[in-house]
C-alpha cells in the first residue's frame, strides 16, 4: 500500500511540475500567464484601478428672501450649468488647477485638483447694497456631506455643456 501511495504521489507531483506556468507583463502593462504548451491568458487583476480624475461638487442651498432664479456656473471660462436653490451637480475634471466662476463674475475660486479626490463648492446668493451677489465658497467634506442631503441633482435642462462627465449620485 505504501508503494502504491508513493507512486501516486510521484505521478501527481510530476504532473504539477509539467503544468507550471510563468507570469509576464505585456508592453502596455497587462499581466499574462504563459503556459508550458505555448498558450497564454490574461491574469486576473487584484489591483484596484487608479482614479485619473477628480470630482467637483457644486451646490446651492435654499436662501430665504432670494428669488429662485438659476445662477450660471463657469469652469475655466465656459459656462457649464445653472443652479437653482436646492440643486447640486457633480462632475469630473482632470487633475490640475481649475477656476470656477459665477456667470455674473461676482465670485471666482481656484482649486488645485488631485486625482481621486473630491472637492465641494457652495454657491451662496446674498445682498451687496441694492444688488444680489453670488459667492462661491469651498466647503469641508464633512459640512458638504451634511448640506448635500438637502439637495437634488440639477435638471438636465440646466446643463450648458454636453460633454461634461456628470456624477449624479451624492457622495457618502
Amino acid at each position: 500500500m505504501k508503494y502504491f501511495l508513493s507512486i501516486i504521489f510521484i505521478f501527481v507531483f510530476s504532473l504539477s511540475a509539467f503544468g507550471q506556468t510563468k507570469k509576464a507583463t505585456t508592453e502596455d502593462g497587462k499581466a499574462v500567464i504563459l503556459n508550458e504548451n505555448g498558450t497564454w491568458t490574461y491574469a486576473a487583476s487584484t489591483a484596484v484601478p487608479i482614479e485619473t480624475t477628480a470630482t467637483v461638487y457644486v451646490y446651492r442651498l435654499k436662501e430665504s428672501g432670494v428669488y429662485n432664479k438659476a445662477r450660471g456656473v463657469m469652469l475655466d471660462g465656459t459656462e457649464i450649468f445653472e443652479l437653482r436653490q436646492n440643486d447640486f451637480a457633480g462632475f469630473k475634471v482632470a487633475p490640475g488647477k481649475h477656476i470656477l466662476r459665477t456667470r455674473k463674475d461676482d465670485s471666482e475660486i481656484q482649486i488645485e485638483c488631485v486625482a481621486g479626490k473630491s472637492y465641494f463648492i457652495n454657491l451662496v446668493i446674498g445682498y451687496g447694497g441694492f444688488n444680489q451677489t453670488q459667492v462661491l465658497n469651498e466647503v469641508s467634506e464633512t459640512n458638504a456631506l451634511f448640506q448635500l442631503k438637502k439637495t437634488n441633482f440639477l435638471d438636465l435642462e440646466q446643463l450648458k455643456v454636453k460633454n461634461l462627465i456628470l456624477v449624479k449620485e451624492k457622495p457618502e
